[in-house]
């Protein structure tokens, strides 16, 4: 949204703003680039003809500062990525989707291969196939309404996504970044087309309806809605899965404390994190992640190394 209205309107405020959103973006997480890179490189294209000099400098500008913002971590995963394990032969890579056939199990059957075990509520996959569905429509919106930068960005980016989810794990290169991992922001990018279509049509079936028809349609759309819908809305309330804040555990707070009474700096600690497979010990967080910065101390440990 930034980067668009940017290309639209280019002013030093929204600039500034977006280069520090940028950085902490990147800092946050290392696949932000792969994520933005085709929307973004598609409004870029759209509009390079219009930019005049000093605006191509400042994009060039901001990629730098960027860049070196994140240097002190990008540093260092340059100087050991020789050492990265990027053979799926040597190491069974997670995230997978080796069925060439998934976009058929998500779309149509409505249900993905790679399931769910604490929560088999959300395997269903109702809501990407509405998405995509009602995404599509919302391209055509964009196309006819002349929004046609916003539609190429989105759809490119959508598209972009798509084939690395589904397929990335057929190539030499994605399957070291997990590429199930990006069905999450492909269906972010969807949210938006298909919310223009989505008021579209129930704009097209409740106007100008008598209230016993907005009644029956209203009711008709809650019964067919409650199940895919409603029912993984309520798991994810009653599982806490996206917790906001909690409360932390005290063996936790013992083992810090342990930790820091009984070993010193001299040697490295070995320790392991813990997941669905040994039933999430650390209870539901990667506390050994944290466990460096905490404690002071070197620990070799996995599946995070530090």
């Amino acid at each position: 949204s930034l980067f668009y209205k940017l290309f639209e309107n280019f002013t030093w405020k929204r600039d500034t703003f977006l280069l520090v959103i940028s950085s902490l973006t990147l800092m946050m997480h290392i696949l932000a680039p792969a994520i933005l890179f085709a929307p973004v490189l598609i409004l870029y294209i759209c509009t390079m003809r219009n930019l005049s000099f000093s605006r191509h400098l400042a994009l060039a500008f901001m990629a730098v500062v960027i860049l070196l913002v994140n240097s002190y971590w990008l540093m260092p995963v340059v100087q050991f990525f020789q050492d990265k394990t990027v053979r799926p032969e040597n190491y069974n890579f997670t995230l997978q989707i080796n069925n060439p056939l998934e976009p058929i199990n998500v779309y149509l059957k409505q249900k993905q291969s790679i399931l769910y075990r604490k929560a088999p509520q959300l395997n269903n996959t109702f809501m990407e196939a509405l998405l995509l569905v009602f995404g599509i429509g919302g391209f055509y919106y964009m196309w006819k309404t002349r929004t046609v930068k916003l539609m190429l960005s989105l759809a490119g980016g959508a598209l972009f996504l798509f084939v690395i989810a589904y397929y990335g794990s057929h190539t030499d290169f994605f399957p070291q970044l997990q590429p199930q991992r990006f069905t999450i922001p492909l269906n972010i990018l969807l949210i938006i087309p298909a919310s223009m279509c989505l008021f579209v049509v129930l704009q097209t079936l409740f106007k100008g309806r008598s209230k016993p028809a907005l009644c029956f349609m209203a009711s008709l759309i809650f019964v067919l809605l409650v199940g895919p819908v409603a029912k993984p809305l309520k798991t994810l309330y009653s599982y806490d899965l996206y917790r906001l804040n909690c409360t932390f555990p005290q063996p936790l707070v013992d083992l810090t404390t342990w930790l820091e009474k009984n070993t010193n700096r001299e040697g490295r600690i070995l320790i392991e994190d813990s997941e669905f497979d040994s039933e999430h010990q650390y209870y539901g967080a990667h506390f050994p992640a944290l466990l460096p910065e905490w404690v002071k101390r070197e620990f070799l440990c996995g599946p995070r190394p530090m």
